[in-house]
């Protein structure tokens, strides 16, 4: 149960360093693990997670250069 909560505290805190990261930018699988001290599988997976959450939207094929990623805004309740 700890893991899980743990997850989502961590897809929350890749999401908003995405956000500053601007409006529309490219991201690698390398770069989140880097800042986020994890590996290269999780950072993807966190990524994977954020996108099916309909929290970002993933543009373009290249996987070395890594995908350009688009913030979907969500109105505040």
């Amino acid at each position: 149960m700890i893991a899980t909560i743990d997850m989502h505290i961590r897809d929350e805190r890749v999401l908003f360093w995405i956000i500053k990261q601007g409006d529309q930018v490219r991201i690698k699988q390398e770069d989140v693990a880097a800042q986020f001290g994890c590996c290269r599988n999780t950072a993807a997976a966190i990524l994977h997670r954020l996108c099916l959450g309909g929290h970002l939207e993933r543009h373009g094929v290249g996987k070395r250069s890594g995908y350009e990623y688009k913030v979907i805004p969500h109105e505040a309740s």
